[in-house]
């Protein structure tokens, strides 16, 4: 005859709060990858629809009149496009900057893009991010 009960086995509760601790510092840090990740998607398509802006303006100046190529002060553009399907929230801000060379014969175009990124660490994480594109016009003759 066996005396007393074989006791029966387990996880303590210091195992258990140890287990429970890693799993959750492994679920934080897949946690810090979705967000970088979102981050990333929303930059990817701010630059995207900002080169978009930027050629755009640079194909209209192609078929101008080398006179009436000038400076325009910044303008607002309105994120009402889409890209991709997705609605674009974003505000972005266009600049065109005409030098002319010494002779007037050539005009250096500069157009820039500029727009606020929000991070996802709250709006005091937010950075003014840019694109610029340049191009050379010739006079005819």
């Amino acid at each position: 005859m066996k005396h007393g009960r074989r006791r029966a086995r387990g996880f303590s509760l210091v195992e258990l709060l140890f287990a429970m601790t890693l799993f959750v510092i492994g679920f934080l840090g897949v946690l810090a990858l979705f967000t970088t990740g979102f981050g990333a998607v929303t930059h990817s398509k701010n630059v995207t629809y900002a080169s978009h802006i930027a050629e755009s303006q640079i194909e209209k100046i192609r078929f101008k009149d080398y006179a009436d190529i000038a400076s325009q002060p910044r303008t607002a553009l309105k994120g009402t496009a889409t890209v991709n399907g997705n609605a674009v929230s974003t505000t972005f801000y266009r600049t065109l900057t005409v030098t002319p060379n010494v002779d007037d014969t050539i005009k250096t175009v500069v157009v820039q893009v500029v727009w606020e990124e929000r991070g996802f660490n709250g709006p005091d994480q937010a950075q003014w991010k840019s694109v610029a594109m340049e191009t050379m016009v010739a006079q005819q003759q």
